[in-house]
């Protein structure tokens, strides 16, 4: 979360993310971690740590909930939308989202995504988190490299284009689920977002995947912010 790039204050301002506050169904388990739990429940969950200000939310929305429901929810509790990210990480796509082989699957990664933003439109918040988890190989020459890049930043492109007046930040993180993947490092995502050639992304700097790729943060940062390119620490 970077609220505080957002909002200037005298004491820190905290943020969460939403899925936090839920029992996952995740990219392993065929059943949720405990009862179901909708993305009001969420909000209201998050509301009683006193100190979170923001929120993100996962997009699509769960059991049935609408859009109104969640500005209704956000607006009762005193939480503020900051980002949305779309699940385009869950076994679904488990060959890829943007650099699924499959074109129909691309199509599919590429609607959620849609809809993310339009959900941060409706609800005021300030990016789309990209988290493409699954963009990536397990095993060497398993895949065209060069046909994965390009898959990979045209994708991003496409995305950006398609938003112009919306901001789109790059979570990268170097495995898991996949043992390599491609947006894997703060250098690896600067260069990604070079070729995209737009200027509405930029790099998510994750504290926690940064030190799981063995990079100093503070390094990482100073890499995205000297191309102009840091557009949230979490």
């Amino acid at each position: 979360m970077c609220p505080g790039r957002v909002q200037a204050a005298a004491s820190p301002v905290f943020g969460a993310v939403l899925w936090n506050f839920a029992a996952y169904v995740d990219r392993y388990a065929v059943d949720c971690y405990g009862e179901a739990r909708s993305t009001i429940k969420q909000i209201e969950l998050a509301a009683r740590v006193g100190d979170i200000s923001y929120v993100d939310l996962n997009y699509p929305l769960t059991h049935s909930v609408s859009l109104g429901d969640v500005k209704a929810a956000l607006e009762r509790t005193g939480i503020a939308a900051i980002g949305v990210t779309p699940e385009i990480y869950l076994r679904e796509h488990q060959p890829g989202a943007f650099t699924n082989p499959d074109p129909d699957r691309r199509a599919s990664a590429m609607a959620i995504m849609q809809g993310a933003a339009d959900v941060v439109r409706e609800l005021g918040a300030r990016y789309v988190t990209v988290w493409p988890g699954q963009d990536g190989f397990d095993y060497p020459f398993q895949v065209d490299y060069a046909e994965l890049n390009r898959l990979a930043v045209d994708g991003m492109r496409d995305l950006a284009q398609a938003n112009p007046d919306l901001r789109f930040v790059i979570k990268y993180k170097p495995r898991e689920p996949r043992t390599h993947m491609l947006w894997s490092s703060a250098a690896r995502t600067v260069l990604g977002i070079q070729q995209t050639g737009v200027d509405n992304v930029g790099v998510l700097l994750d504290f926690g995947h940064a030190l799981f790729g063995g990079e100093s943060p503070a390094e990482a940062a100073q890499r995205a912010v000297h191309d102009s390119l840091l557009g949230c620490m979490a």
